[in-house]
């Protein structure tokens, strides 16, 4: 998913998932296997173009760091789903998603590397997304550990800090404790729609399924309404019109 669009839904989706307990996040077999068969189509996808295209590399790679919250959020609370029924038929079809994702990005990562060695603009810049997403991820996790009153281990394997997931779960856990990483989430996610737009406009790589993938997602929360996308985007013009008076003075 690499348009800002999709970055928005993205947060607000993951947002919206927050909600939910672990006891009654129930998807149904048929958005289950719909979001599965589609991240399949798409790992596909990614390996073809990334073997055989050349130049289009940046809008590849935005696409599967892009697709890191929701498919590690996924990943994750598949394992803690209440109903052992339920479980058994969701955890196979999201696990297989997952390590297919977990590969592509690998190789993803070490062409951004090979990238930004080549001194490319856009690799350092995606480099930095990639940072604030690997945060914000481990943030989210945490967070729903939390919520979900489920240890910290529980979340690990699918985060990128195993520091940083227990300690956002303990903190939000113990009602005593005033959370230290609140204002930094809110920085985080703001860096990454700032940084989004260090890309210009492209077209996202697979522009006929995003649709498909947004109703796929959608179904997994029972397609319940998802928070206006257009708010972070209010709060872009805001900090637009700050940075332009603080170059004033």
């Amino acid at each position: 998913m690499s348009s800002p669009c999709q970055l928005e839904f993205v947060l607000s989706w993951a947002n919206k998932f927050q909600e939910f307990k672990s006891q009654s996040w129930t998807p149904t077999d048929e958005s289950v296997e719909l979001f599965a068969h589609l991240q399949s189509l798409r790992h596909h996808a990614w390996v073809s173009r990334l073997r055989t295209s050349k130049g289009s590399e940046e809008a590849i790679l935005t696409d599967v760091f892009l697709a890191d919250p929701a498919i590690r959020v996924l990943a994750a609370a598949s394992r803690c789903i209440y109903s052992i029924d339920r479980r058994d038929k969701v955890l196979p079809l999201i696990d297989e998603s997952f390590l297919s994702h977990r590969e592509v990005r690998c190789d993803a990562v070490e062409l951004l590397m090979q990238s930004i060695r080549r001194r490319h603009f856009w690799a350092r810049t995606l480099n930095r997304l990639r940072s604030y997403l690997e945060a914000w991820t481990d943030w989210l996790l945490g967070s729903i550990a939390a919520a979900w009153k489920l240890p910290a281990a529980c979340m690990v394997p699918f985060g990128f800090s195993r520091q940083r997931i227990s300690e956002v779960t303990y903190e939000l856990q113990e009602e005593s404790i005033q959370p230290t990483d609140k204002w930094n989430h809110w920085f985080r996610i703001q860096g990454i729609r700032r940084s989004m737009r260090g890309f210009g406009e492209f077209l996202p790589p697979f522009p006929e399924w995003d649709m498909q993938l947004r109703f796929a997602m959608n179904s997994l929360l029972h397609a319940q309404r998802l928070p206006s996308e257009s708010c972070s985007l209010e709060i872009d013009a805001r900090f637009n019109r700050l940075e332009a008076l603080l170059g004033m003075h």
